[in-house]
C-alpha cells in the first residue's frame, strides 16, 4: 500500500514520448499562424521529438508491480475519500451495499428498469433545441455545443465521508457528455451572474475572515454553525426552476448575455433537472427529488435555493441574528446564547425537505470551511487555518511528473493562505511552519519552501503592475508534462507566440480509481477507431463526434448493400473480401478519446499515418509533410507503452 501514500494526484513518468498528443497541438497551434511561421513552428518540434528521451522513472519495478496487482485486484474499489485527500481502498462488497443503501431511499430514487431513456429523451431535447433555434433565439455556436450528440449514461458513483462515524457515503452522478451535460453548463453560466450577490453570501475562506474580523461579541452572544442535511437532493427541483425563472426576468442584463427568453431558459431548465436518470450497477435509477450531485447546475441551482430561503427565514425569525453568512450549504452565525436554539427550530420549520444540524462554540472556538473561528479574551474574533481530524496532509509528491512551477505554486497557495486567513503573527508562523513539516514529507526541498513562500508575498504586487503583463498569445496548447522535453518545446512554441501549458499525465487516480459502472463502447462518442479486414488485415481509421454506436450503425449497413460508399464497402468491393463475417462492432477499435472538433480530425490523421491505414480516402485532414518521418519511426516503435503495462 506504499504506493497509494503517494496521493492519487501522484503522476508517473511516462515510458514513451507522446508523439501523437505534440502532433496534434502544434498542428493546432500552427493553424492560427502565418504559413512561413507554421512551417518553421513544425520543424522545430520534429527536431525536438525525433532526439527526445523520456525521463528517467519515478516508480521502482516494485511500485509498477503493485499498483499492477492493485489495478487487478476485483475484490477492492480504491476511491477518495469525500474531503481531506485520503486515499480509501473499500472491499468491493461493503463499496456495493453503502452505495446500494443510498439508492433504498424510496424518497429520493427509483429503479425505472433495464431499458435505458436516453434515445428518448435526446429526441425529446433536440426538438426542442431545434425549435428554439427556428425562432432565432439560439446562435449558432451556441446550438452547436448544448445540442446533444453524445449517448453516454449518466452513472453514479459515492464517495466515502471518512469525517462521519458510522461511516456514510456522498453520492454523485457523473453526467459528463451525458446528453444535457453541455446545456447545463451553458444554463448554469447564464444563472451564475445573478446567484451569490447577497449580503448573507461568503465567497470563499477569505471572504469569512474579512466579514467576521470586525465583529464585537457582546455580552450573551455566541457563535454557530448551521449545515444544510444532504442540500443537493433536498432541493425541490420545479420549485428551483421557478425561482431561477424570475431571477432571469428581473435582469436588466439578460437580452445583453442571451437570445434566450427568460421563458424557454425556464423550459430549457426544467428539461434539464428533471432528466435525473442514471445507471448503477447495470440497472437504470431515476432521482425522484433534488438535484443531482456532480452536475454543473447542482450548485448554482442549490445557492439559489438557499438565497431566497434565508431571505424568508431571516424575515420571519423571532429574533434576527447579528451575523448570518453562508457558503453553500455551511452558515455561521453570531447570535445571542438565549436565541440560539429557537433560531435552530425556526429555520427547521421552513421548508419540508431543508434540515439542518447545529454546531456550537467549544472553548471559544468554531470551525467553518478551512476557517478556525476564536473567541479572544476582549470579545472580538481572530481566526486561523483549520484541519478536519481525517485531513492527511498529502499534498503533491515533489517526484510527480509535474512542473517545478507547479509544485512550487502549492507552496505558495499554502503560505498565501496562512497570509490571508491569519492575522495573528504568532499563529501565521506556527501554520506556516506546519505547512513546512508537511511538504519536506512529501519531498519538498528546502530552497523551494523559501521560493513559494517569498513569492507567495511578491505575487500580489507584482500581479496589479501592467508592465508585469506579457504579450498575448496568437495560440495555446495543452500537454501531459515531460521532464526536459516540455521545457524545450515551450521555449519553441513561445517563439512562434504561442502558449504551452503542461497538465498531469498518467496518474495514480487514472491508473486506479474505476467506481463507476464501465462505458459500452457504444455509448462512448468523441472517438478515433479502426477496422481490419479479416483475410487482409487492411486498416480503416476514421473518428466520430457521435457515438460510436450510431456511426457502426452506419458502417454496417453501408457493407450490407454493398452500395460503395463508403470505404470498408469499396475494399469489399475491390479485393472481394468480406470485412468481416460477423457483425462490424465486434471488430470495431477504439484507439483514442478526443473531444475537441479540431484536434480529433488531425489526430485521427496521425493515426492514419501510425496505423499505415490502406484502406482511407483522400478527403481527410492532410498533415504537412514534416511530420511524416517521424510518424513513420513513432509507427515502428508502437509496441512501446507510456503507462503502467496492464
Amino acid at each position: 500500500m506504499r504506493v497509494l501514500g503517494k496521493g492519487l494526484n501522484f503522476a508517473i513518468t511516462p515510458r514513451s514520448i507522446p508523439v501523437k498528443e505534440i502532433v496534434t497541438a502544434t498542428e493546432v497551434a500552427a493553424i492560427k499562424l502565418d504559413q512561413e511561421e507554421a512551417s518553421l513552428l513544425r520543424n522545430e518540434v520534429v527536431g525536438i521529438l525525433q532526439n527526445a528521451k523520456p525521463p528517467k522513472p519515478n516508480l521502482s519495478n516494485e511500485e509498477r508491480q503493485a499498483i499492477k496487482s492493485l489495478k487487478e485486484n476485483k475484490d477492492i474499489v480504491i476511491i477518495p475519500a469525500d474531503k481531506g485527500k485520503a486515499v480509501v481502498v473499500m472491499d468491493k462488497t461493503e463499496y456495493v451495499e453503502q452505495c446500494e443503501k443510498l439508492l433504498d431511499d424510496k424518497d429520493t430514487y427509483k429503479v425505472i428498469g433495464p431499458t435505458n431513456p436516453t434515445k428518448k429523451l435526446k429526441g425529446r431535447l433536440q426538438r426542442k433545441l431545434r425549435k428554439i433555434k427556428k425562432a432565432g433565439h439560439l446562435d449558432q455556436k451556441v446550438y452547436d455545443i448544448v445540442y446533444p450528440t453524445s449517448d453516454a449514461t449518466p452513472r453514479f458513483y459515492a464517495t466515502p465521508k471518512i469525517h462521519k462515524d458510522p461511516l456514510k457515503m456522498r453520492p454523485i452522478v457523473s453526467g459528463i457528455n451525458s446528453i444535457t451535460y453541455h446545456l447545463a453548463r451553458h444554463l448554469a453560466d447564464l444563472l451564475k451572474p445573478l446567484v451569490g450577490q447577497t449580503a448573507e453570501h461568503i465567497k470563499n475562506s477569505k471572504d469569512l475572515v474579512t466579514k467576521v474580523k470586525g465583529i464585537k461579541l457582546e455580552d450573551g452572544e455566541v457563535l454557530t454553525s448551521f449545515d444544510v442535511t444532504a442540500l443537493f437532493t433536498s432541493v425541490p427541483g420545479e420549485e428551483v426552476v421557478q425561482m431561477a425563472t424570475r431571477r432571469a426576468e428581473a435582469d436588466l442584463t439578460w437580452k445583453d448575455r442571451t437570445l434566450l427568453t427568460p421563458e424557454e431558459f425556464g423550459e430549457l431548465l426544467l428539461l434539464v433537472v428533471s432528466t435525473t436518470y442514471f445507471q448503477y450497477n447495470g440497472a437504470i435509477y431515476e432521482q425522484t427529488y433534488g438535484m443531482a450531485m456532480g452536475s454543473p447546475l447542482s450548485p448554482v441551482l442549490a445557492n439559489l435555493f438557499m438565497e431566497e430561503f434565508e431571505r424568508k427565514a431571516l424575515d420571519t425569525a423571532p429574533h434576527r441574528p447579528k451575523f448570518w453568512g453562508r457558503y453553500v450549504d455551511d452558515t455561521g452565525v453570531v447570535n445571542q446564547r438565549e436565541h440560539e436554539q429557537e433560531l435552530f427550530e425556526h429555520i427547521n420549520k421552513q421548508h419540508d425537505s431543508i434540515k439542518f444540524t447545529i454546531e456550537k462554540e467549544k472553548d471559544g472556538r468554531l470551525p467553518m470551511l478551512d476557517v478556525m473561528m476564536i473567541r479572544n479574551p476582549d470579545n472580538s474574533i481572530t481566526t486561523d487555518v483549520y484541519r478536519k481530524e481525517t485531513h492527511t496532509d498529502q499534498y503533491l509528491q515533489w517526484s510527480s511528473n509535474h512542473p517545478v512551477h507547479q509544485k512550487l505554486g502549492i507552496v505558495r497557495t499554502l503560505m498565501h493562505r496562512a497570509d490571508t486567513l491569519i492575522e495573528d503573527p504568532t499563529l501565521r508562523a506556527v501554520e506556516k511552519e506546519k505547512v513546512r513539516e508537511a511538504l519536506r514529507h512529501c519531498g519538498y526541498p528546502e530552497w523551494a519552501l523559501k521560493e513559494g513562500d517569498n513569492s507567495s508575498r511578491k505575487n500580489a504586487t507584482k500581479d496589479h503592475n501592467p508592465q508585469n503583463k506579457e504579450r498575448r498569445a496568437t495560440s495555446f496548447a495543452v500537454l501531459p508534462y515531460i521532464k526536459g522535453v516540455s521545457e524545450r518545446l515551450k521555449r519553441a512554441y513561445a517563439k512562434h507566440n504561442v502558449s504551452l501549458f503542461s497538465k498531469p499525465g498518467y496518474t495514480l487516480r487514472n491508473a486506479l480509481v474505476r467506481p463507476k459502472d464501465p462505458l459500452v463502447p457504444s455509448e462512448r462518442c468523441g472517438v478515433i477507431y479502426k477496422i481490419s479486414c479479416e483475410q487482409c488485415g487492411e486498416v480503416y481509421v476514421g473518428e466520430t463526434e457521435r457515438s460510436l454506436g450510431e456511426r457502426t450503425e452506419e458502417h454496417q449497413k453501408s457493407v450490407d448493400c454493398s452500395d460503395g460508399i463508403s470505404a470498408l464497402s469499396q475494399h469489399e468491393l475491390k479485393t472481394k473480401h468480406r470485412i468481416t463475417n460477423g457483425p462490424i462492432p465486434d471488430i470495431i477499435e477504439i484507439i483514442d478519446l478526443e473531444s475537441r472538433n479540431s484536434h480529433r480530425k488531425i489526430k485521427e490523421a496521425v493515426h492514419i499515418q501510425l496505423e499505415r491505414a490502406g484502406m482511407n480516402r483522400t478527403g481527410g485532414w492532410e498533415l504537412p509533410k514534416s511530420y511524416l518521418p517521424l510518424l513513420r519511426k513513432e509507427a515502428g516503435e508502437a509496441g512501446r507503452s507510456s503507462q503502467v503495462s496492464a
